[in-house]
């Protein structure tokens, strides 16, 4: 709320503003109506601690998919008749490009599971590389060689949303951090 001081008509005009200190004035935004409804309704939950109980299961079960996401069709190439997998070693060029989500994965579900800070705090880094290497796989097995264009197929695009959602798993690990009293 603006209100407008001066001394004169023809001097500056300041304009004050008075602190949103109620919260009647709060409750008249349309967001606020709108976001205490859904509350209100328990869509939303009230604080995060509800969905980041879970966080640590979600992440152990998104490690465990992504493994099983090694083994599905990454891509396809139609001129020489080859399916490529995570695990694939019928083609040289292309090796086990899922072994190292498969290694990567083992250790983030351990690191789920261990309740300490620095192991979370490491799992966001290992997650991160595990981001990379997921970028790394959709690159190589989607780029075209000598003319011949593999078609990608839906192994690949589950790796790298399984990649990002354990990513966001790590961000929200239920450790209570104690302070230190004077």
């Amino acid at each position: 709320m603006a209100r407008q001081s001066s001394a004169k008509a023809r001097t500056a005009v300041r304009i004050r503003f008075r602190p949103l200190s109620s919260a009647k004035t709060y409750k008249a935004l349309p967001l606020y109506r709108f976001c205490n409804f859904w509350r209100k309704t328990q869509l939303i939950p009230k604080n995060n601690a509800s969905f980041m109980k879970y966080s640590q299961l979600f992440g152990v079960l998104a490690c465990i998919a992504q493994v099983l996401v090694c083994f599905m069709p990454w891509s396809f190439v139609a001129e020489q008749n080859i399916l490529i997998t995570g695990m694939n070693s019928a083609v040289r060029d292309y090796g086990k490009p899922g072994l190292v989500n498969i290694i990567l994965s083992s250790v983030m579900s351990l690191f789920f599971i261990i309740p300490t800070i620095w192991a979370k705090r490491i799992n966001v880094v290992i997650a991160a590389i595990n981001i990379a290497w997921s970028v790394r796989n959709f690159l190589l097995m989607s780029v075209c060689y000598g003319g011949e264009c593999p078609q990608k197929r839906a192994g690949i695009y589950l790796l790298m949303a399984v990649s990002i959602f354990i990513l966001i798993m790590t961000f929200m690990p239920p450790i209570k951090v104690e302070q230190k009293q004077k």
